[in-house]
C-alpha cells in the first residue's frame, strides 16, 4: 500500500493552531456605582477650600464642632493629607482657570476603595475657590491640606470632586472622632 502524505500549507497549520487557542478568563473588575454629584453631596464636595485652611479666621469655630466635617468624612471615599505641588493659571483671554496639583499622602484617615498618588484639580474663574485662590496664591503653593475626595459620575466617566480644609491637629482628631463614631454605628 502506499500512502500519500499532503503537506500542509502554513497558513493552513497557523490557522488551525489559532483556532484551538482559547484565551484565557480575564476576570472582570467590579464596576463601580457611582452617585450623581446632587443634592447635600454637592455642599460636602463643592471643589472648595475653607478660609481656615488659608488662615483667615471668621467667626472662631473650631473644626470639631463644624456639622459638615462628620458628613464629608461619612461620605468621603478619601480622607487624607495632600500638598500642593504645583499652582498654574491656564486660559487665555475672558475665561481662565487655576489648575492645582496636589501629592496625597498615603497614611490617609480614611480609604474606601480608593487611592490616587496625586490628584489635579481644575478651579475654572466661575468658582468661588478661582477668587480665595487667586488673592492667595502665594500662600496656597507647597501648603498641606486635609482632603476629603469622592468620586462622582460623569459624563466621560468618573469625576473627582473635593473639600479642603487646614491641616490642622483640630481637624486631624475631628476627622479620626467622625471615623471612628461611623465605625462604631456601623458595626
Amino acid at each position: 500500500m502506499i500512502r500519500i502524505r499532503r503537506a500542509c500549507s502554513p497558513l493552513l497549520i497557523l490557522l488551525g493552531v489559532l483556532a484551538s487557542c482559547v484565551p484565557p478568563e480575564v476576570p472582570v473588575a467590579p464596576t463601580l456605582k457611582l452617585l450623581a454629584w446632587e443634592g447635600e453631596v454637592m455642599s460636602l464636595f463643592d471643589d472648595g477650600i475653607d478660609l481656615a485652611a488659608l488662615g483667615y479666621t471668621l467667626d472662631g469655630q473650631r473644626a470639631a464642632d463644624d456639622p459638615a466635617l462628620p458628613r464629608q468624612t461619612r461620605h468621603a471615599e478619601l480622607v487624607t493629607r495632600v500638598t500642593v505641588a504645583t499652582l498654574s493659571r491656564d486660559g487665555n483671554g475672558e475665561h481662565s482657570s487655576y489648575v492645582l496639583t496636589v501629592r496625597v499622602d498615603p497614611n490617609a484617615f480614611v480609604s474606601r476603595s480608593y487611592a490616587v498618588e496625586s490628584l489635579e484639580f481644575t478651579i475654572p474663574d466661575s468658582s468661588p475657590t478661582y477668587e480665595l485662590i487667586d488673592s492667595n496664591e502665594n500662600s496656597v503653593r507647597g501648603r498641606s491640606f486635609i482632603a476629603f475626595l469622592r468620586r462622582f459620575a460623569g459624563i466621560d466617566g468618573p469625576v473627582v470632586h473635593w473639600h479642603l480644609r487646614a491641616d490642622a491637629e483640630d481637624v486631624a482628631k475631628a476627622v479620626v472622632v467622625a471615623a471612628a463614631t461611623e465605625a462604631l454605628n456601623d458595626g
